[in-house]
C-alpha cells in the first residue's frame, strides 16, 4: 500500500463454507447462537473478512490475526468494543 492509497473491500453477506473455522472460539460460540439467521451470516462474514484483510496486508494466516475488542467504556473486560489490532 502506498501513502495516500485507499483500498475498499466489498464482501457480500452470505454463508460461506470454511469461514467459521477462521473465527476464534469465543466468536464461534457467538456465531452458534446466531446460526441460520441474517445476523449470524453478518457476524461470520464481518469477523472472517477482518481476518482475511489483515492476512492480506500482514502476510500471515487469517486464523493468526488477533483483534482486540476490549470495551473502553465498561470495567468488565467485555469483548464488545470496536476492533483494533
Amino acid at each position: 500500500m502506498n501513502p495516500g492509497e485507499v483500498h475498499v473491500w466489498l464482501v457480500p453477506v452470505r454463508p460461506r463454507a470454511g469461514w467459521l473455522a477462521m473465527l476464534d472460539e469465543e466468536e464461534r460460540q457467538r456465531a452458534a447462537k446466531l446460526a441460520s439467521t441474517p445476523a449470524g451470516d453478518t457476524f461470520v462474514t464481518s469477523r472472517a473478512t477482518q481476518r482475511l484483510v489483515g492476512s492480506h496486508y500482514l502476510g500471515i494466516p487469517p486464523a493468526d490475526i488477533v483483534t482486540d475488542r476490549t470495551c473502553n467504556h465498561c470495567d468488565t473486560g467485555a469483548r464488545h468494543g470496536r476492533p483494533r489490532p
